[in-house]
């Protein structure tokens, strides 16, 4: 306990990242406590932002890809939750990868 997950992000492969970015984003869709969604939405940028990171070094155009759809899905959850301007800049970062 104590232990933030960005503190051991930083250790992930693209992979692991872009999974744990993934869990984070499906418990934001479902919650219902905006606040909470919205932490989640952080954590899932974080996880994506490592993610991206890492693929960029690794020359992995196709995992790229997938971490550039799920800052879309981020994208649109937002949107959803009323944080337009955040949304379209989250959505112009995934557009840019895929």
């Amino acid at each position: 306990m104590g232990t933030s997950v960005a503190s051991t992000l930083g250790s992930f492969s693209s992979q692991k990242a872009l999974r744990l970015a993934n869990v984070y984003l499906e418990k934001a869709y479902g919650e219902s406590d905006p606040e909470i969604a919205q932490e989640l939405c952080r954590e899932t940028e974080l996880s994506l932002t490592q993610a991206k990171r890492v693929a960029k070094c690794d020359n992995d155009q196709v995992m790229m890809d997938e971490i550039g759809a799920t800052f879309i899905k981020l994208g649109q959850l937002l949107r959803e939750q009323g944080c337009v301007p955040e949304a379209d800049a989250i959505r112009t970062k995934g557009e840019k990868l895929v």
